[in-house]
């Protein structure tokens, strides 16, 4: 049977408009190109800033930065990626091969380019995930199997926020028991604990640490989520992690995820005494939970723009 030359998708048509519409269905441009048959797709923070028009993107654009679906077409110069299987599309498109790729700066690739984005003056770009289907630049280098042990869901997470709070908390120095303080640090804790229980009972002793996490949305509470288990790999079971935002009910989701709630009262008068209040609220909590009341070991912000 002929396939049709539209597939439907998520379409941006102006500040606070999107329609379900049809776009050209997507082409292997160039043979390092990979097709996909989207199975989930997710709404990134960044798809919100066109839609409310804090940035310009063109019309007709399908959005979605991330991605998991299944290969059904390949450029002629694909390696390694198999058509009928099932891949992680993260945010944006890397070739894996450049200086900046081989150094661990993918997001600084001379191919880089993000999905779900196109240029609002001359319409160059790429189609998102929220649609059928998509096409993958560099698909040796962007698409990543999904793991027979993960959720299409889980997967998705993946390919962005998840990451995201993983890169938060390493930075924060979470890594204790490594040489280094990189991703490659984290994957070799993460292989070397695999299957590995910790005993509540018997945490590690007195320095056992503290940490803040600022901002409690999506990428706060996943960062909350992924600095608790790296801690536990590495027998930390009594980690105190404070919450820090100005909503309750986010909050509330914090607390179920085995962080200590602050309410930051934004109504309290300057930035530099809501500040203050935090800072003395914070030593106040760790003299009770922890140790002698000496504050956090590191914050990780995870509120990204000015609120």
């Amino acid at each position: 049977m002929e396939r049709e030359n539209t597939c439907k998708a998520l379409v941006f048509k102006e500040v606070d408009v999107i329609q379900y519409d049809n776009i050209p269905f997507p082409e292997i441009e160039k043979p390092t190109d990979a097709i996909m048959r989207v199975l989930v797709s997710g709404i990134c923070g960044s798809d919100l800033h066109p839609f409310h028009g804090k940035e310009e993107c063109a019309i007709n654009t399908a959005f979605g930065h991330e991605c998991v679906g299944e290969v059904i077409k390949l450029g002629s110069e694909v390696k390694g990626i198999e058509i009928g299987s099932t891949y992680i599309a993260p945010f944006s498109v890397a070739c894996g091969k450049c200086f900046q790729c081989k150094n661990n700066l993918s997001s600084r690739c001379k191919h880089s380019e993000l999905l779900g984005w196109r240029n609002p003056e001359t319409g160059v770009g790429l189609q998102g995930g929220q649609s059928e289907y998509v096409r993958i630049p560099q698909a040796e280098g962007s698409l990543y199997p999904l793991s027979l042990t993960l959720s299409l869901e889980e997967g998705l997470l993946l390919g962005d926020i998840a990451a995201t709070a993983a890169f938060c908390a390493v930075n924060a120095n979470l890594c204790r028991n490594s040489i280094g303080n990189t991703v490659a640090d984290l994957k070799l804790l993460i292989e070397s604990n695999l299957g590995k229980r910790r005993d509540p009972d018997n945490p590690k002793p007195l320095d056992s640490p503290v940490y803040a996490v600022i901002g409690c949305g999506p990428v706060g509470l996943l960062t909350i989520a992924m600095a608790r288990v790296i801690l536990y790999m590495q027998g930390y079971v009594s980690t105190v992690i404070f919450a820090i935002d100005a909503v309750e009910d986010r909050l509330k989701f914090a607390e179920k995820w085995g962080a200590v709630p602050l309410k930051l009262d934004l109504q309290a008068g300057t930035s530099s005494e809501s500040n203050a209040m935090i800072k003395n609220a914070i030593c106040e909590k760790s003299k009770e939970l922890a140790r002698s009341g000496l504050g956090a070991d590191a914050c990780m912000e995870c509120v990204g723009s000015p609120s």
